[in-house]
């Protein structure tokens, strides 16, 4: 929904203007649950959306934020490899991201250089804006590399961050879910079928659960994402502008440097 960022393709947010009682009407199949909430990479653009935090804390001084990092070098891959895909899917060419990751990822990471995207990835930088509102026990930062060393310890540690009990925790969350390997793009013919009114006026008078198994298993392909091949000056320009608030985030979470093997991989270049 990305209902709290200042901007949506270098645009004005229209959603936020909608107000927050449109806002809350997404949660509207709240039945008493201990949280309700969103996740968006979106909230962690503090260069482009600098009034972000002020209008989560605006909304709720007392939200409980997670903040999900990994390293910075194969975020933007895994960046890259989804704009790419969106891209892919004809109908979402609209956004000038997903046209730029079209070109590859050096074109598309000389591009995010140009609009301050690479800030995304200075993760003390982007924290700091929430830190400067709300309690240090409001925050938990996670890493996904926790989460690839044992799943079942970091997801009990984020419920007790939420004071729920840990013991409670699903084996549905060991799941690995949303897999970039994993992702599909809509078939041609299902393009034609969603954007054809008459044909659109029969579909919706079938039900809801043979639509959606119709277009997972018939209407989606997976999407072949190239080779990465990021050159060696664009990858050291990109680790150039991180690298010193990378050091300080990892130092303040009391992680090691080989947490993130680009950044250690700087680091080897930098001291020889």
């Amino acid at each position: 929904m990305d209902f709290f960022q200042d901007t949506v393709d270098f645009e004005p947010n229209q959603n936020y203007e909608k107000g927050w009682e449109w806002y809350q009407k997404a949660f509207e199949h709240y039945a008493g649950e201990p949280i309700v909430g969103e996740a968006s990479p979106a909230y962690s653009d503090r260069s482009r959306c600098p009034d972000t935090a002020k209008r989560i804390h605006k909304f709720n001084p007392d939200m409980k934020i997670v903040y999900m990092v990994r390293d910075p070098l194969q975020r933007q891959i895994s960046y890259w490899k989804m704009q790419y895909a969106f891209g892919r899917e004809k109908s979402f060419l609209w956004r000038r991201e997903y046209q730029w990751a079209l070109k590859g990822i050096d074109y598309w990471m000389q591009k995010q250089r140009e609009v301050n995207q690479w800030d995304e990835c200075r993760y003390g930088y982007q924290l700091a804006a929430y830190q400067a509102l709300f309690p240090s026990e409001n925050i938990c930062v996670s890493f996904l590399e926790d989460w690839t060393q044992c799943k079942e310890v970091e997801v009990k540690r984020i419920m007790r961050f939420l004071g729920l009990d840990p013991e409670l925790w699903s084996k549905d969350a060991l799941e690995n879910d949303n897999r970039g390997v994993d992702r599909t793009i809509d078939r041609p013919w299902l393009l034609k079928i969603r954007t054809h009114p008459f044909i659109q006026f029969g579909v919706k008078k079938l039900p809801l659960s043979w639509r959606s198994w119709a277009r997972v298993s018939l209407g989606r392909t997976k999407v072949n994402i190239p080779a990465v091949e990021i050159s060696k000056d664009v990858e050291a320009d990109f680790l150039d502008h991180v690298i010193q608030d990378t050091y300080d985030f990892l130092e303040q979470n009391s992680k090691k440097m080989s947490t993130w093997k680009s950044v250690e991989r700087k680091d080897l270049i930098v001291r020889t």
